[in-house]
């Protein structure tokens, strides 16, 4: 059984003062980003914290995002990885 969707914590970094995904492409608030390939807790996937301060760990810049997300594949004390992730 898939859990629902839950909300998590996401830090982003900027690009002329736009917040952009580690692979460059910008964030678009409700707009679902689905990771088509493996998922694997610190290699792959679509990351995020349920806890603000665990995101922080992981920042890659300044912007932080509140997230709505789905089709969790594993957990960590401070991080998750999913397949879907949803910019609030």
């Amino acid at each position: 059984m898939t859990a629902p969707p839950s909300e998590a914590w996401h830090f982003c970094a900027l690009k002329d003062g736009a917040a952009v995904l580690r692979d460059g492409r910008a964030v678009v608030v409700g707009e679902e980003v689905v990771h088509k390939g493996q998922v694997v807790i610190c290699e792959s996937g679509l990351h995020a914290s349920y806890r603000i301060l665990s995101a922080l760990n992981y920042a890659p810049g300044p912007a932080i995002c509140r997230v709505v997300v789905g089709d969790v594949v594993a957990e960590q004390d401070d991080k998750i990885v999913c397949r879907r992730r949803t910019v609030l």
